[in-house]
Formats: C-alpha cells, sequence, structure tokens
C-alpha cells in the first residue's frame, strides 16, 4: 500500500499536475495509485521530496509522515499542513505575518514597554 492518492487530495492536486511535478503521465500517476505500477527509487525520492513525508510514511510503513513529528507539537505539526496546502504567493505572505507578529510581540514585551 502506498499514500500518494491520499497525500494528491491533501493537496488538491489532479493525477495531471502531479504527474507534471514527477515528469510522467497521468495515467503513470493512476497506476502509482492503484499498485498497478511500483514506484521507482527515484519515484519515491521525488515523492517525499514533494510532499515533505518519509518514504516509510509514502510506501505505509510508518504512521508518522517525517521524523520531526516525533519532536512538534500537534499545533506546530498543523501548522506545518496549513502552511504546505499554500501556493508559494500564499506562504510569502504566512511569512511575512509571522514575521510582523513577531515583530509586534518583541516591542509590547522589550522593557521599554513595561
Amino acid at each position: 500500500m502506498n499514500r500518494v492518492k491520499q497525500l494528491r487530495e491533501e493537496n488538491n492536486w489532479t493525477q495531471e499536475y502531479l504527474g507534471s511535478l514527477l515528469n510522467v503521465k497521468k495515467a503513470a500517476v493512476s497506476k502509482y495509485e492503484t499498485g498497478k505500477a511500483a514506484l521507482t527509487d527515484d519515484t519515491i525520492c521525488r515523492l517525499v521530496k514533494i510532499f515533505h513525508v518519509s518514504a516509510d510514511y509514502l510506501l505505509g510503513i510508518s504512521d508518522k509522515r517525517n521524523l520531526l513529528q516525533n519532536s512538534l507539537t500537534e499545533r506546530e505539526i498543523a501548522l506545518l499542513e496549513y502552511y504546505n496546502a499554500l501556493t508559494s504567493k500564499y506562504k510569502d505572505i504566512a511569512i511575512g505575518t509571522l514575521a510582523s507578529l513577531t515583530n509586534q510581540q518583541d516591542k509590547a514585551l522589550s522593557p521599554k514597554n513595561k
């Protein structure tokens, strides 16, 4: 069992789009998802990078998406999942917003403001 379809659907991607990321046709993605075609080592490496998960998770060997999952809180994991669901444009906006909030917090907590 592999989790290609689950991860693709979590990202709201079509088979065609994932195929373009992998440089394969939509039919190949369909075969990966149904198990009719085995994932090559190269394809596994690409999928791991695309989805930011461990190979063990991708292949259904482990339920832990990545090694960081052992050290992150549930809130931190949720934050990363939301972030990963964003397009590049909205990721930039999210980072800018977080940086601004951090600066505001630092000013509010500085000794001058106490």
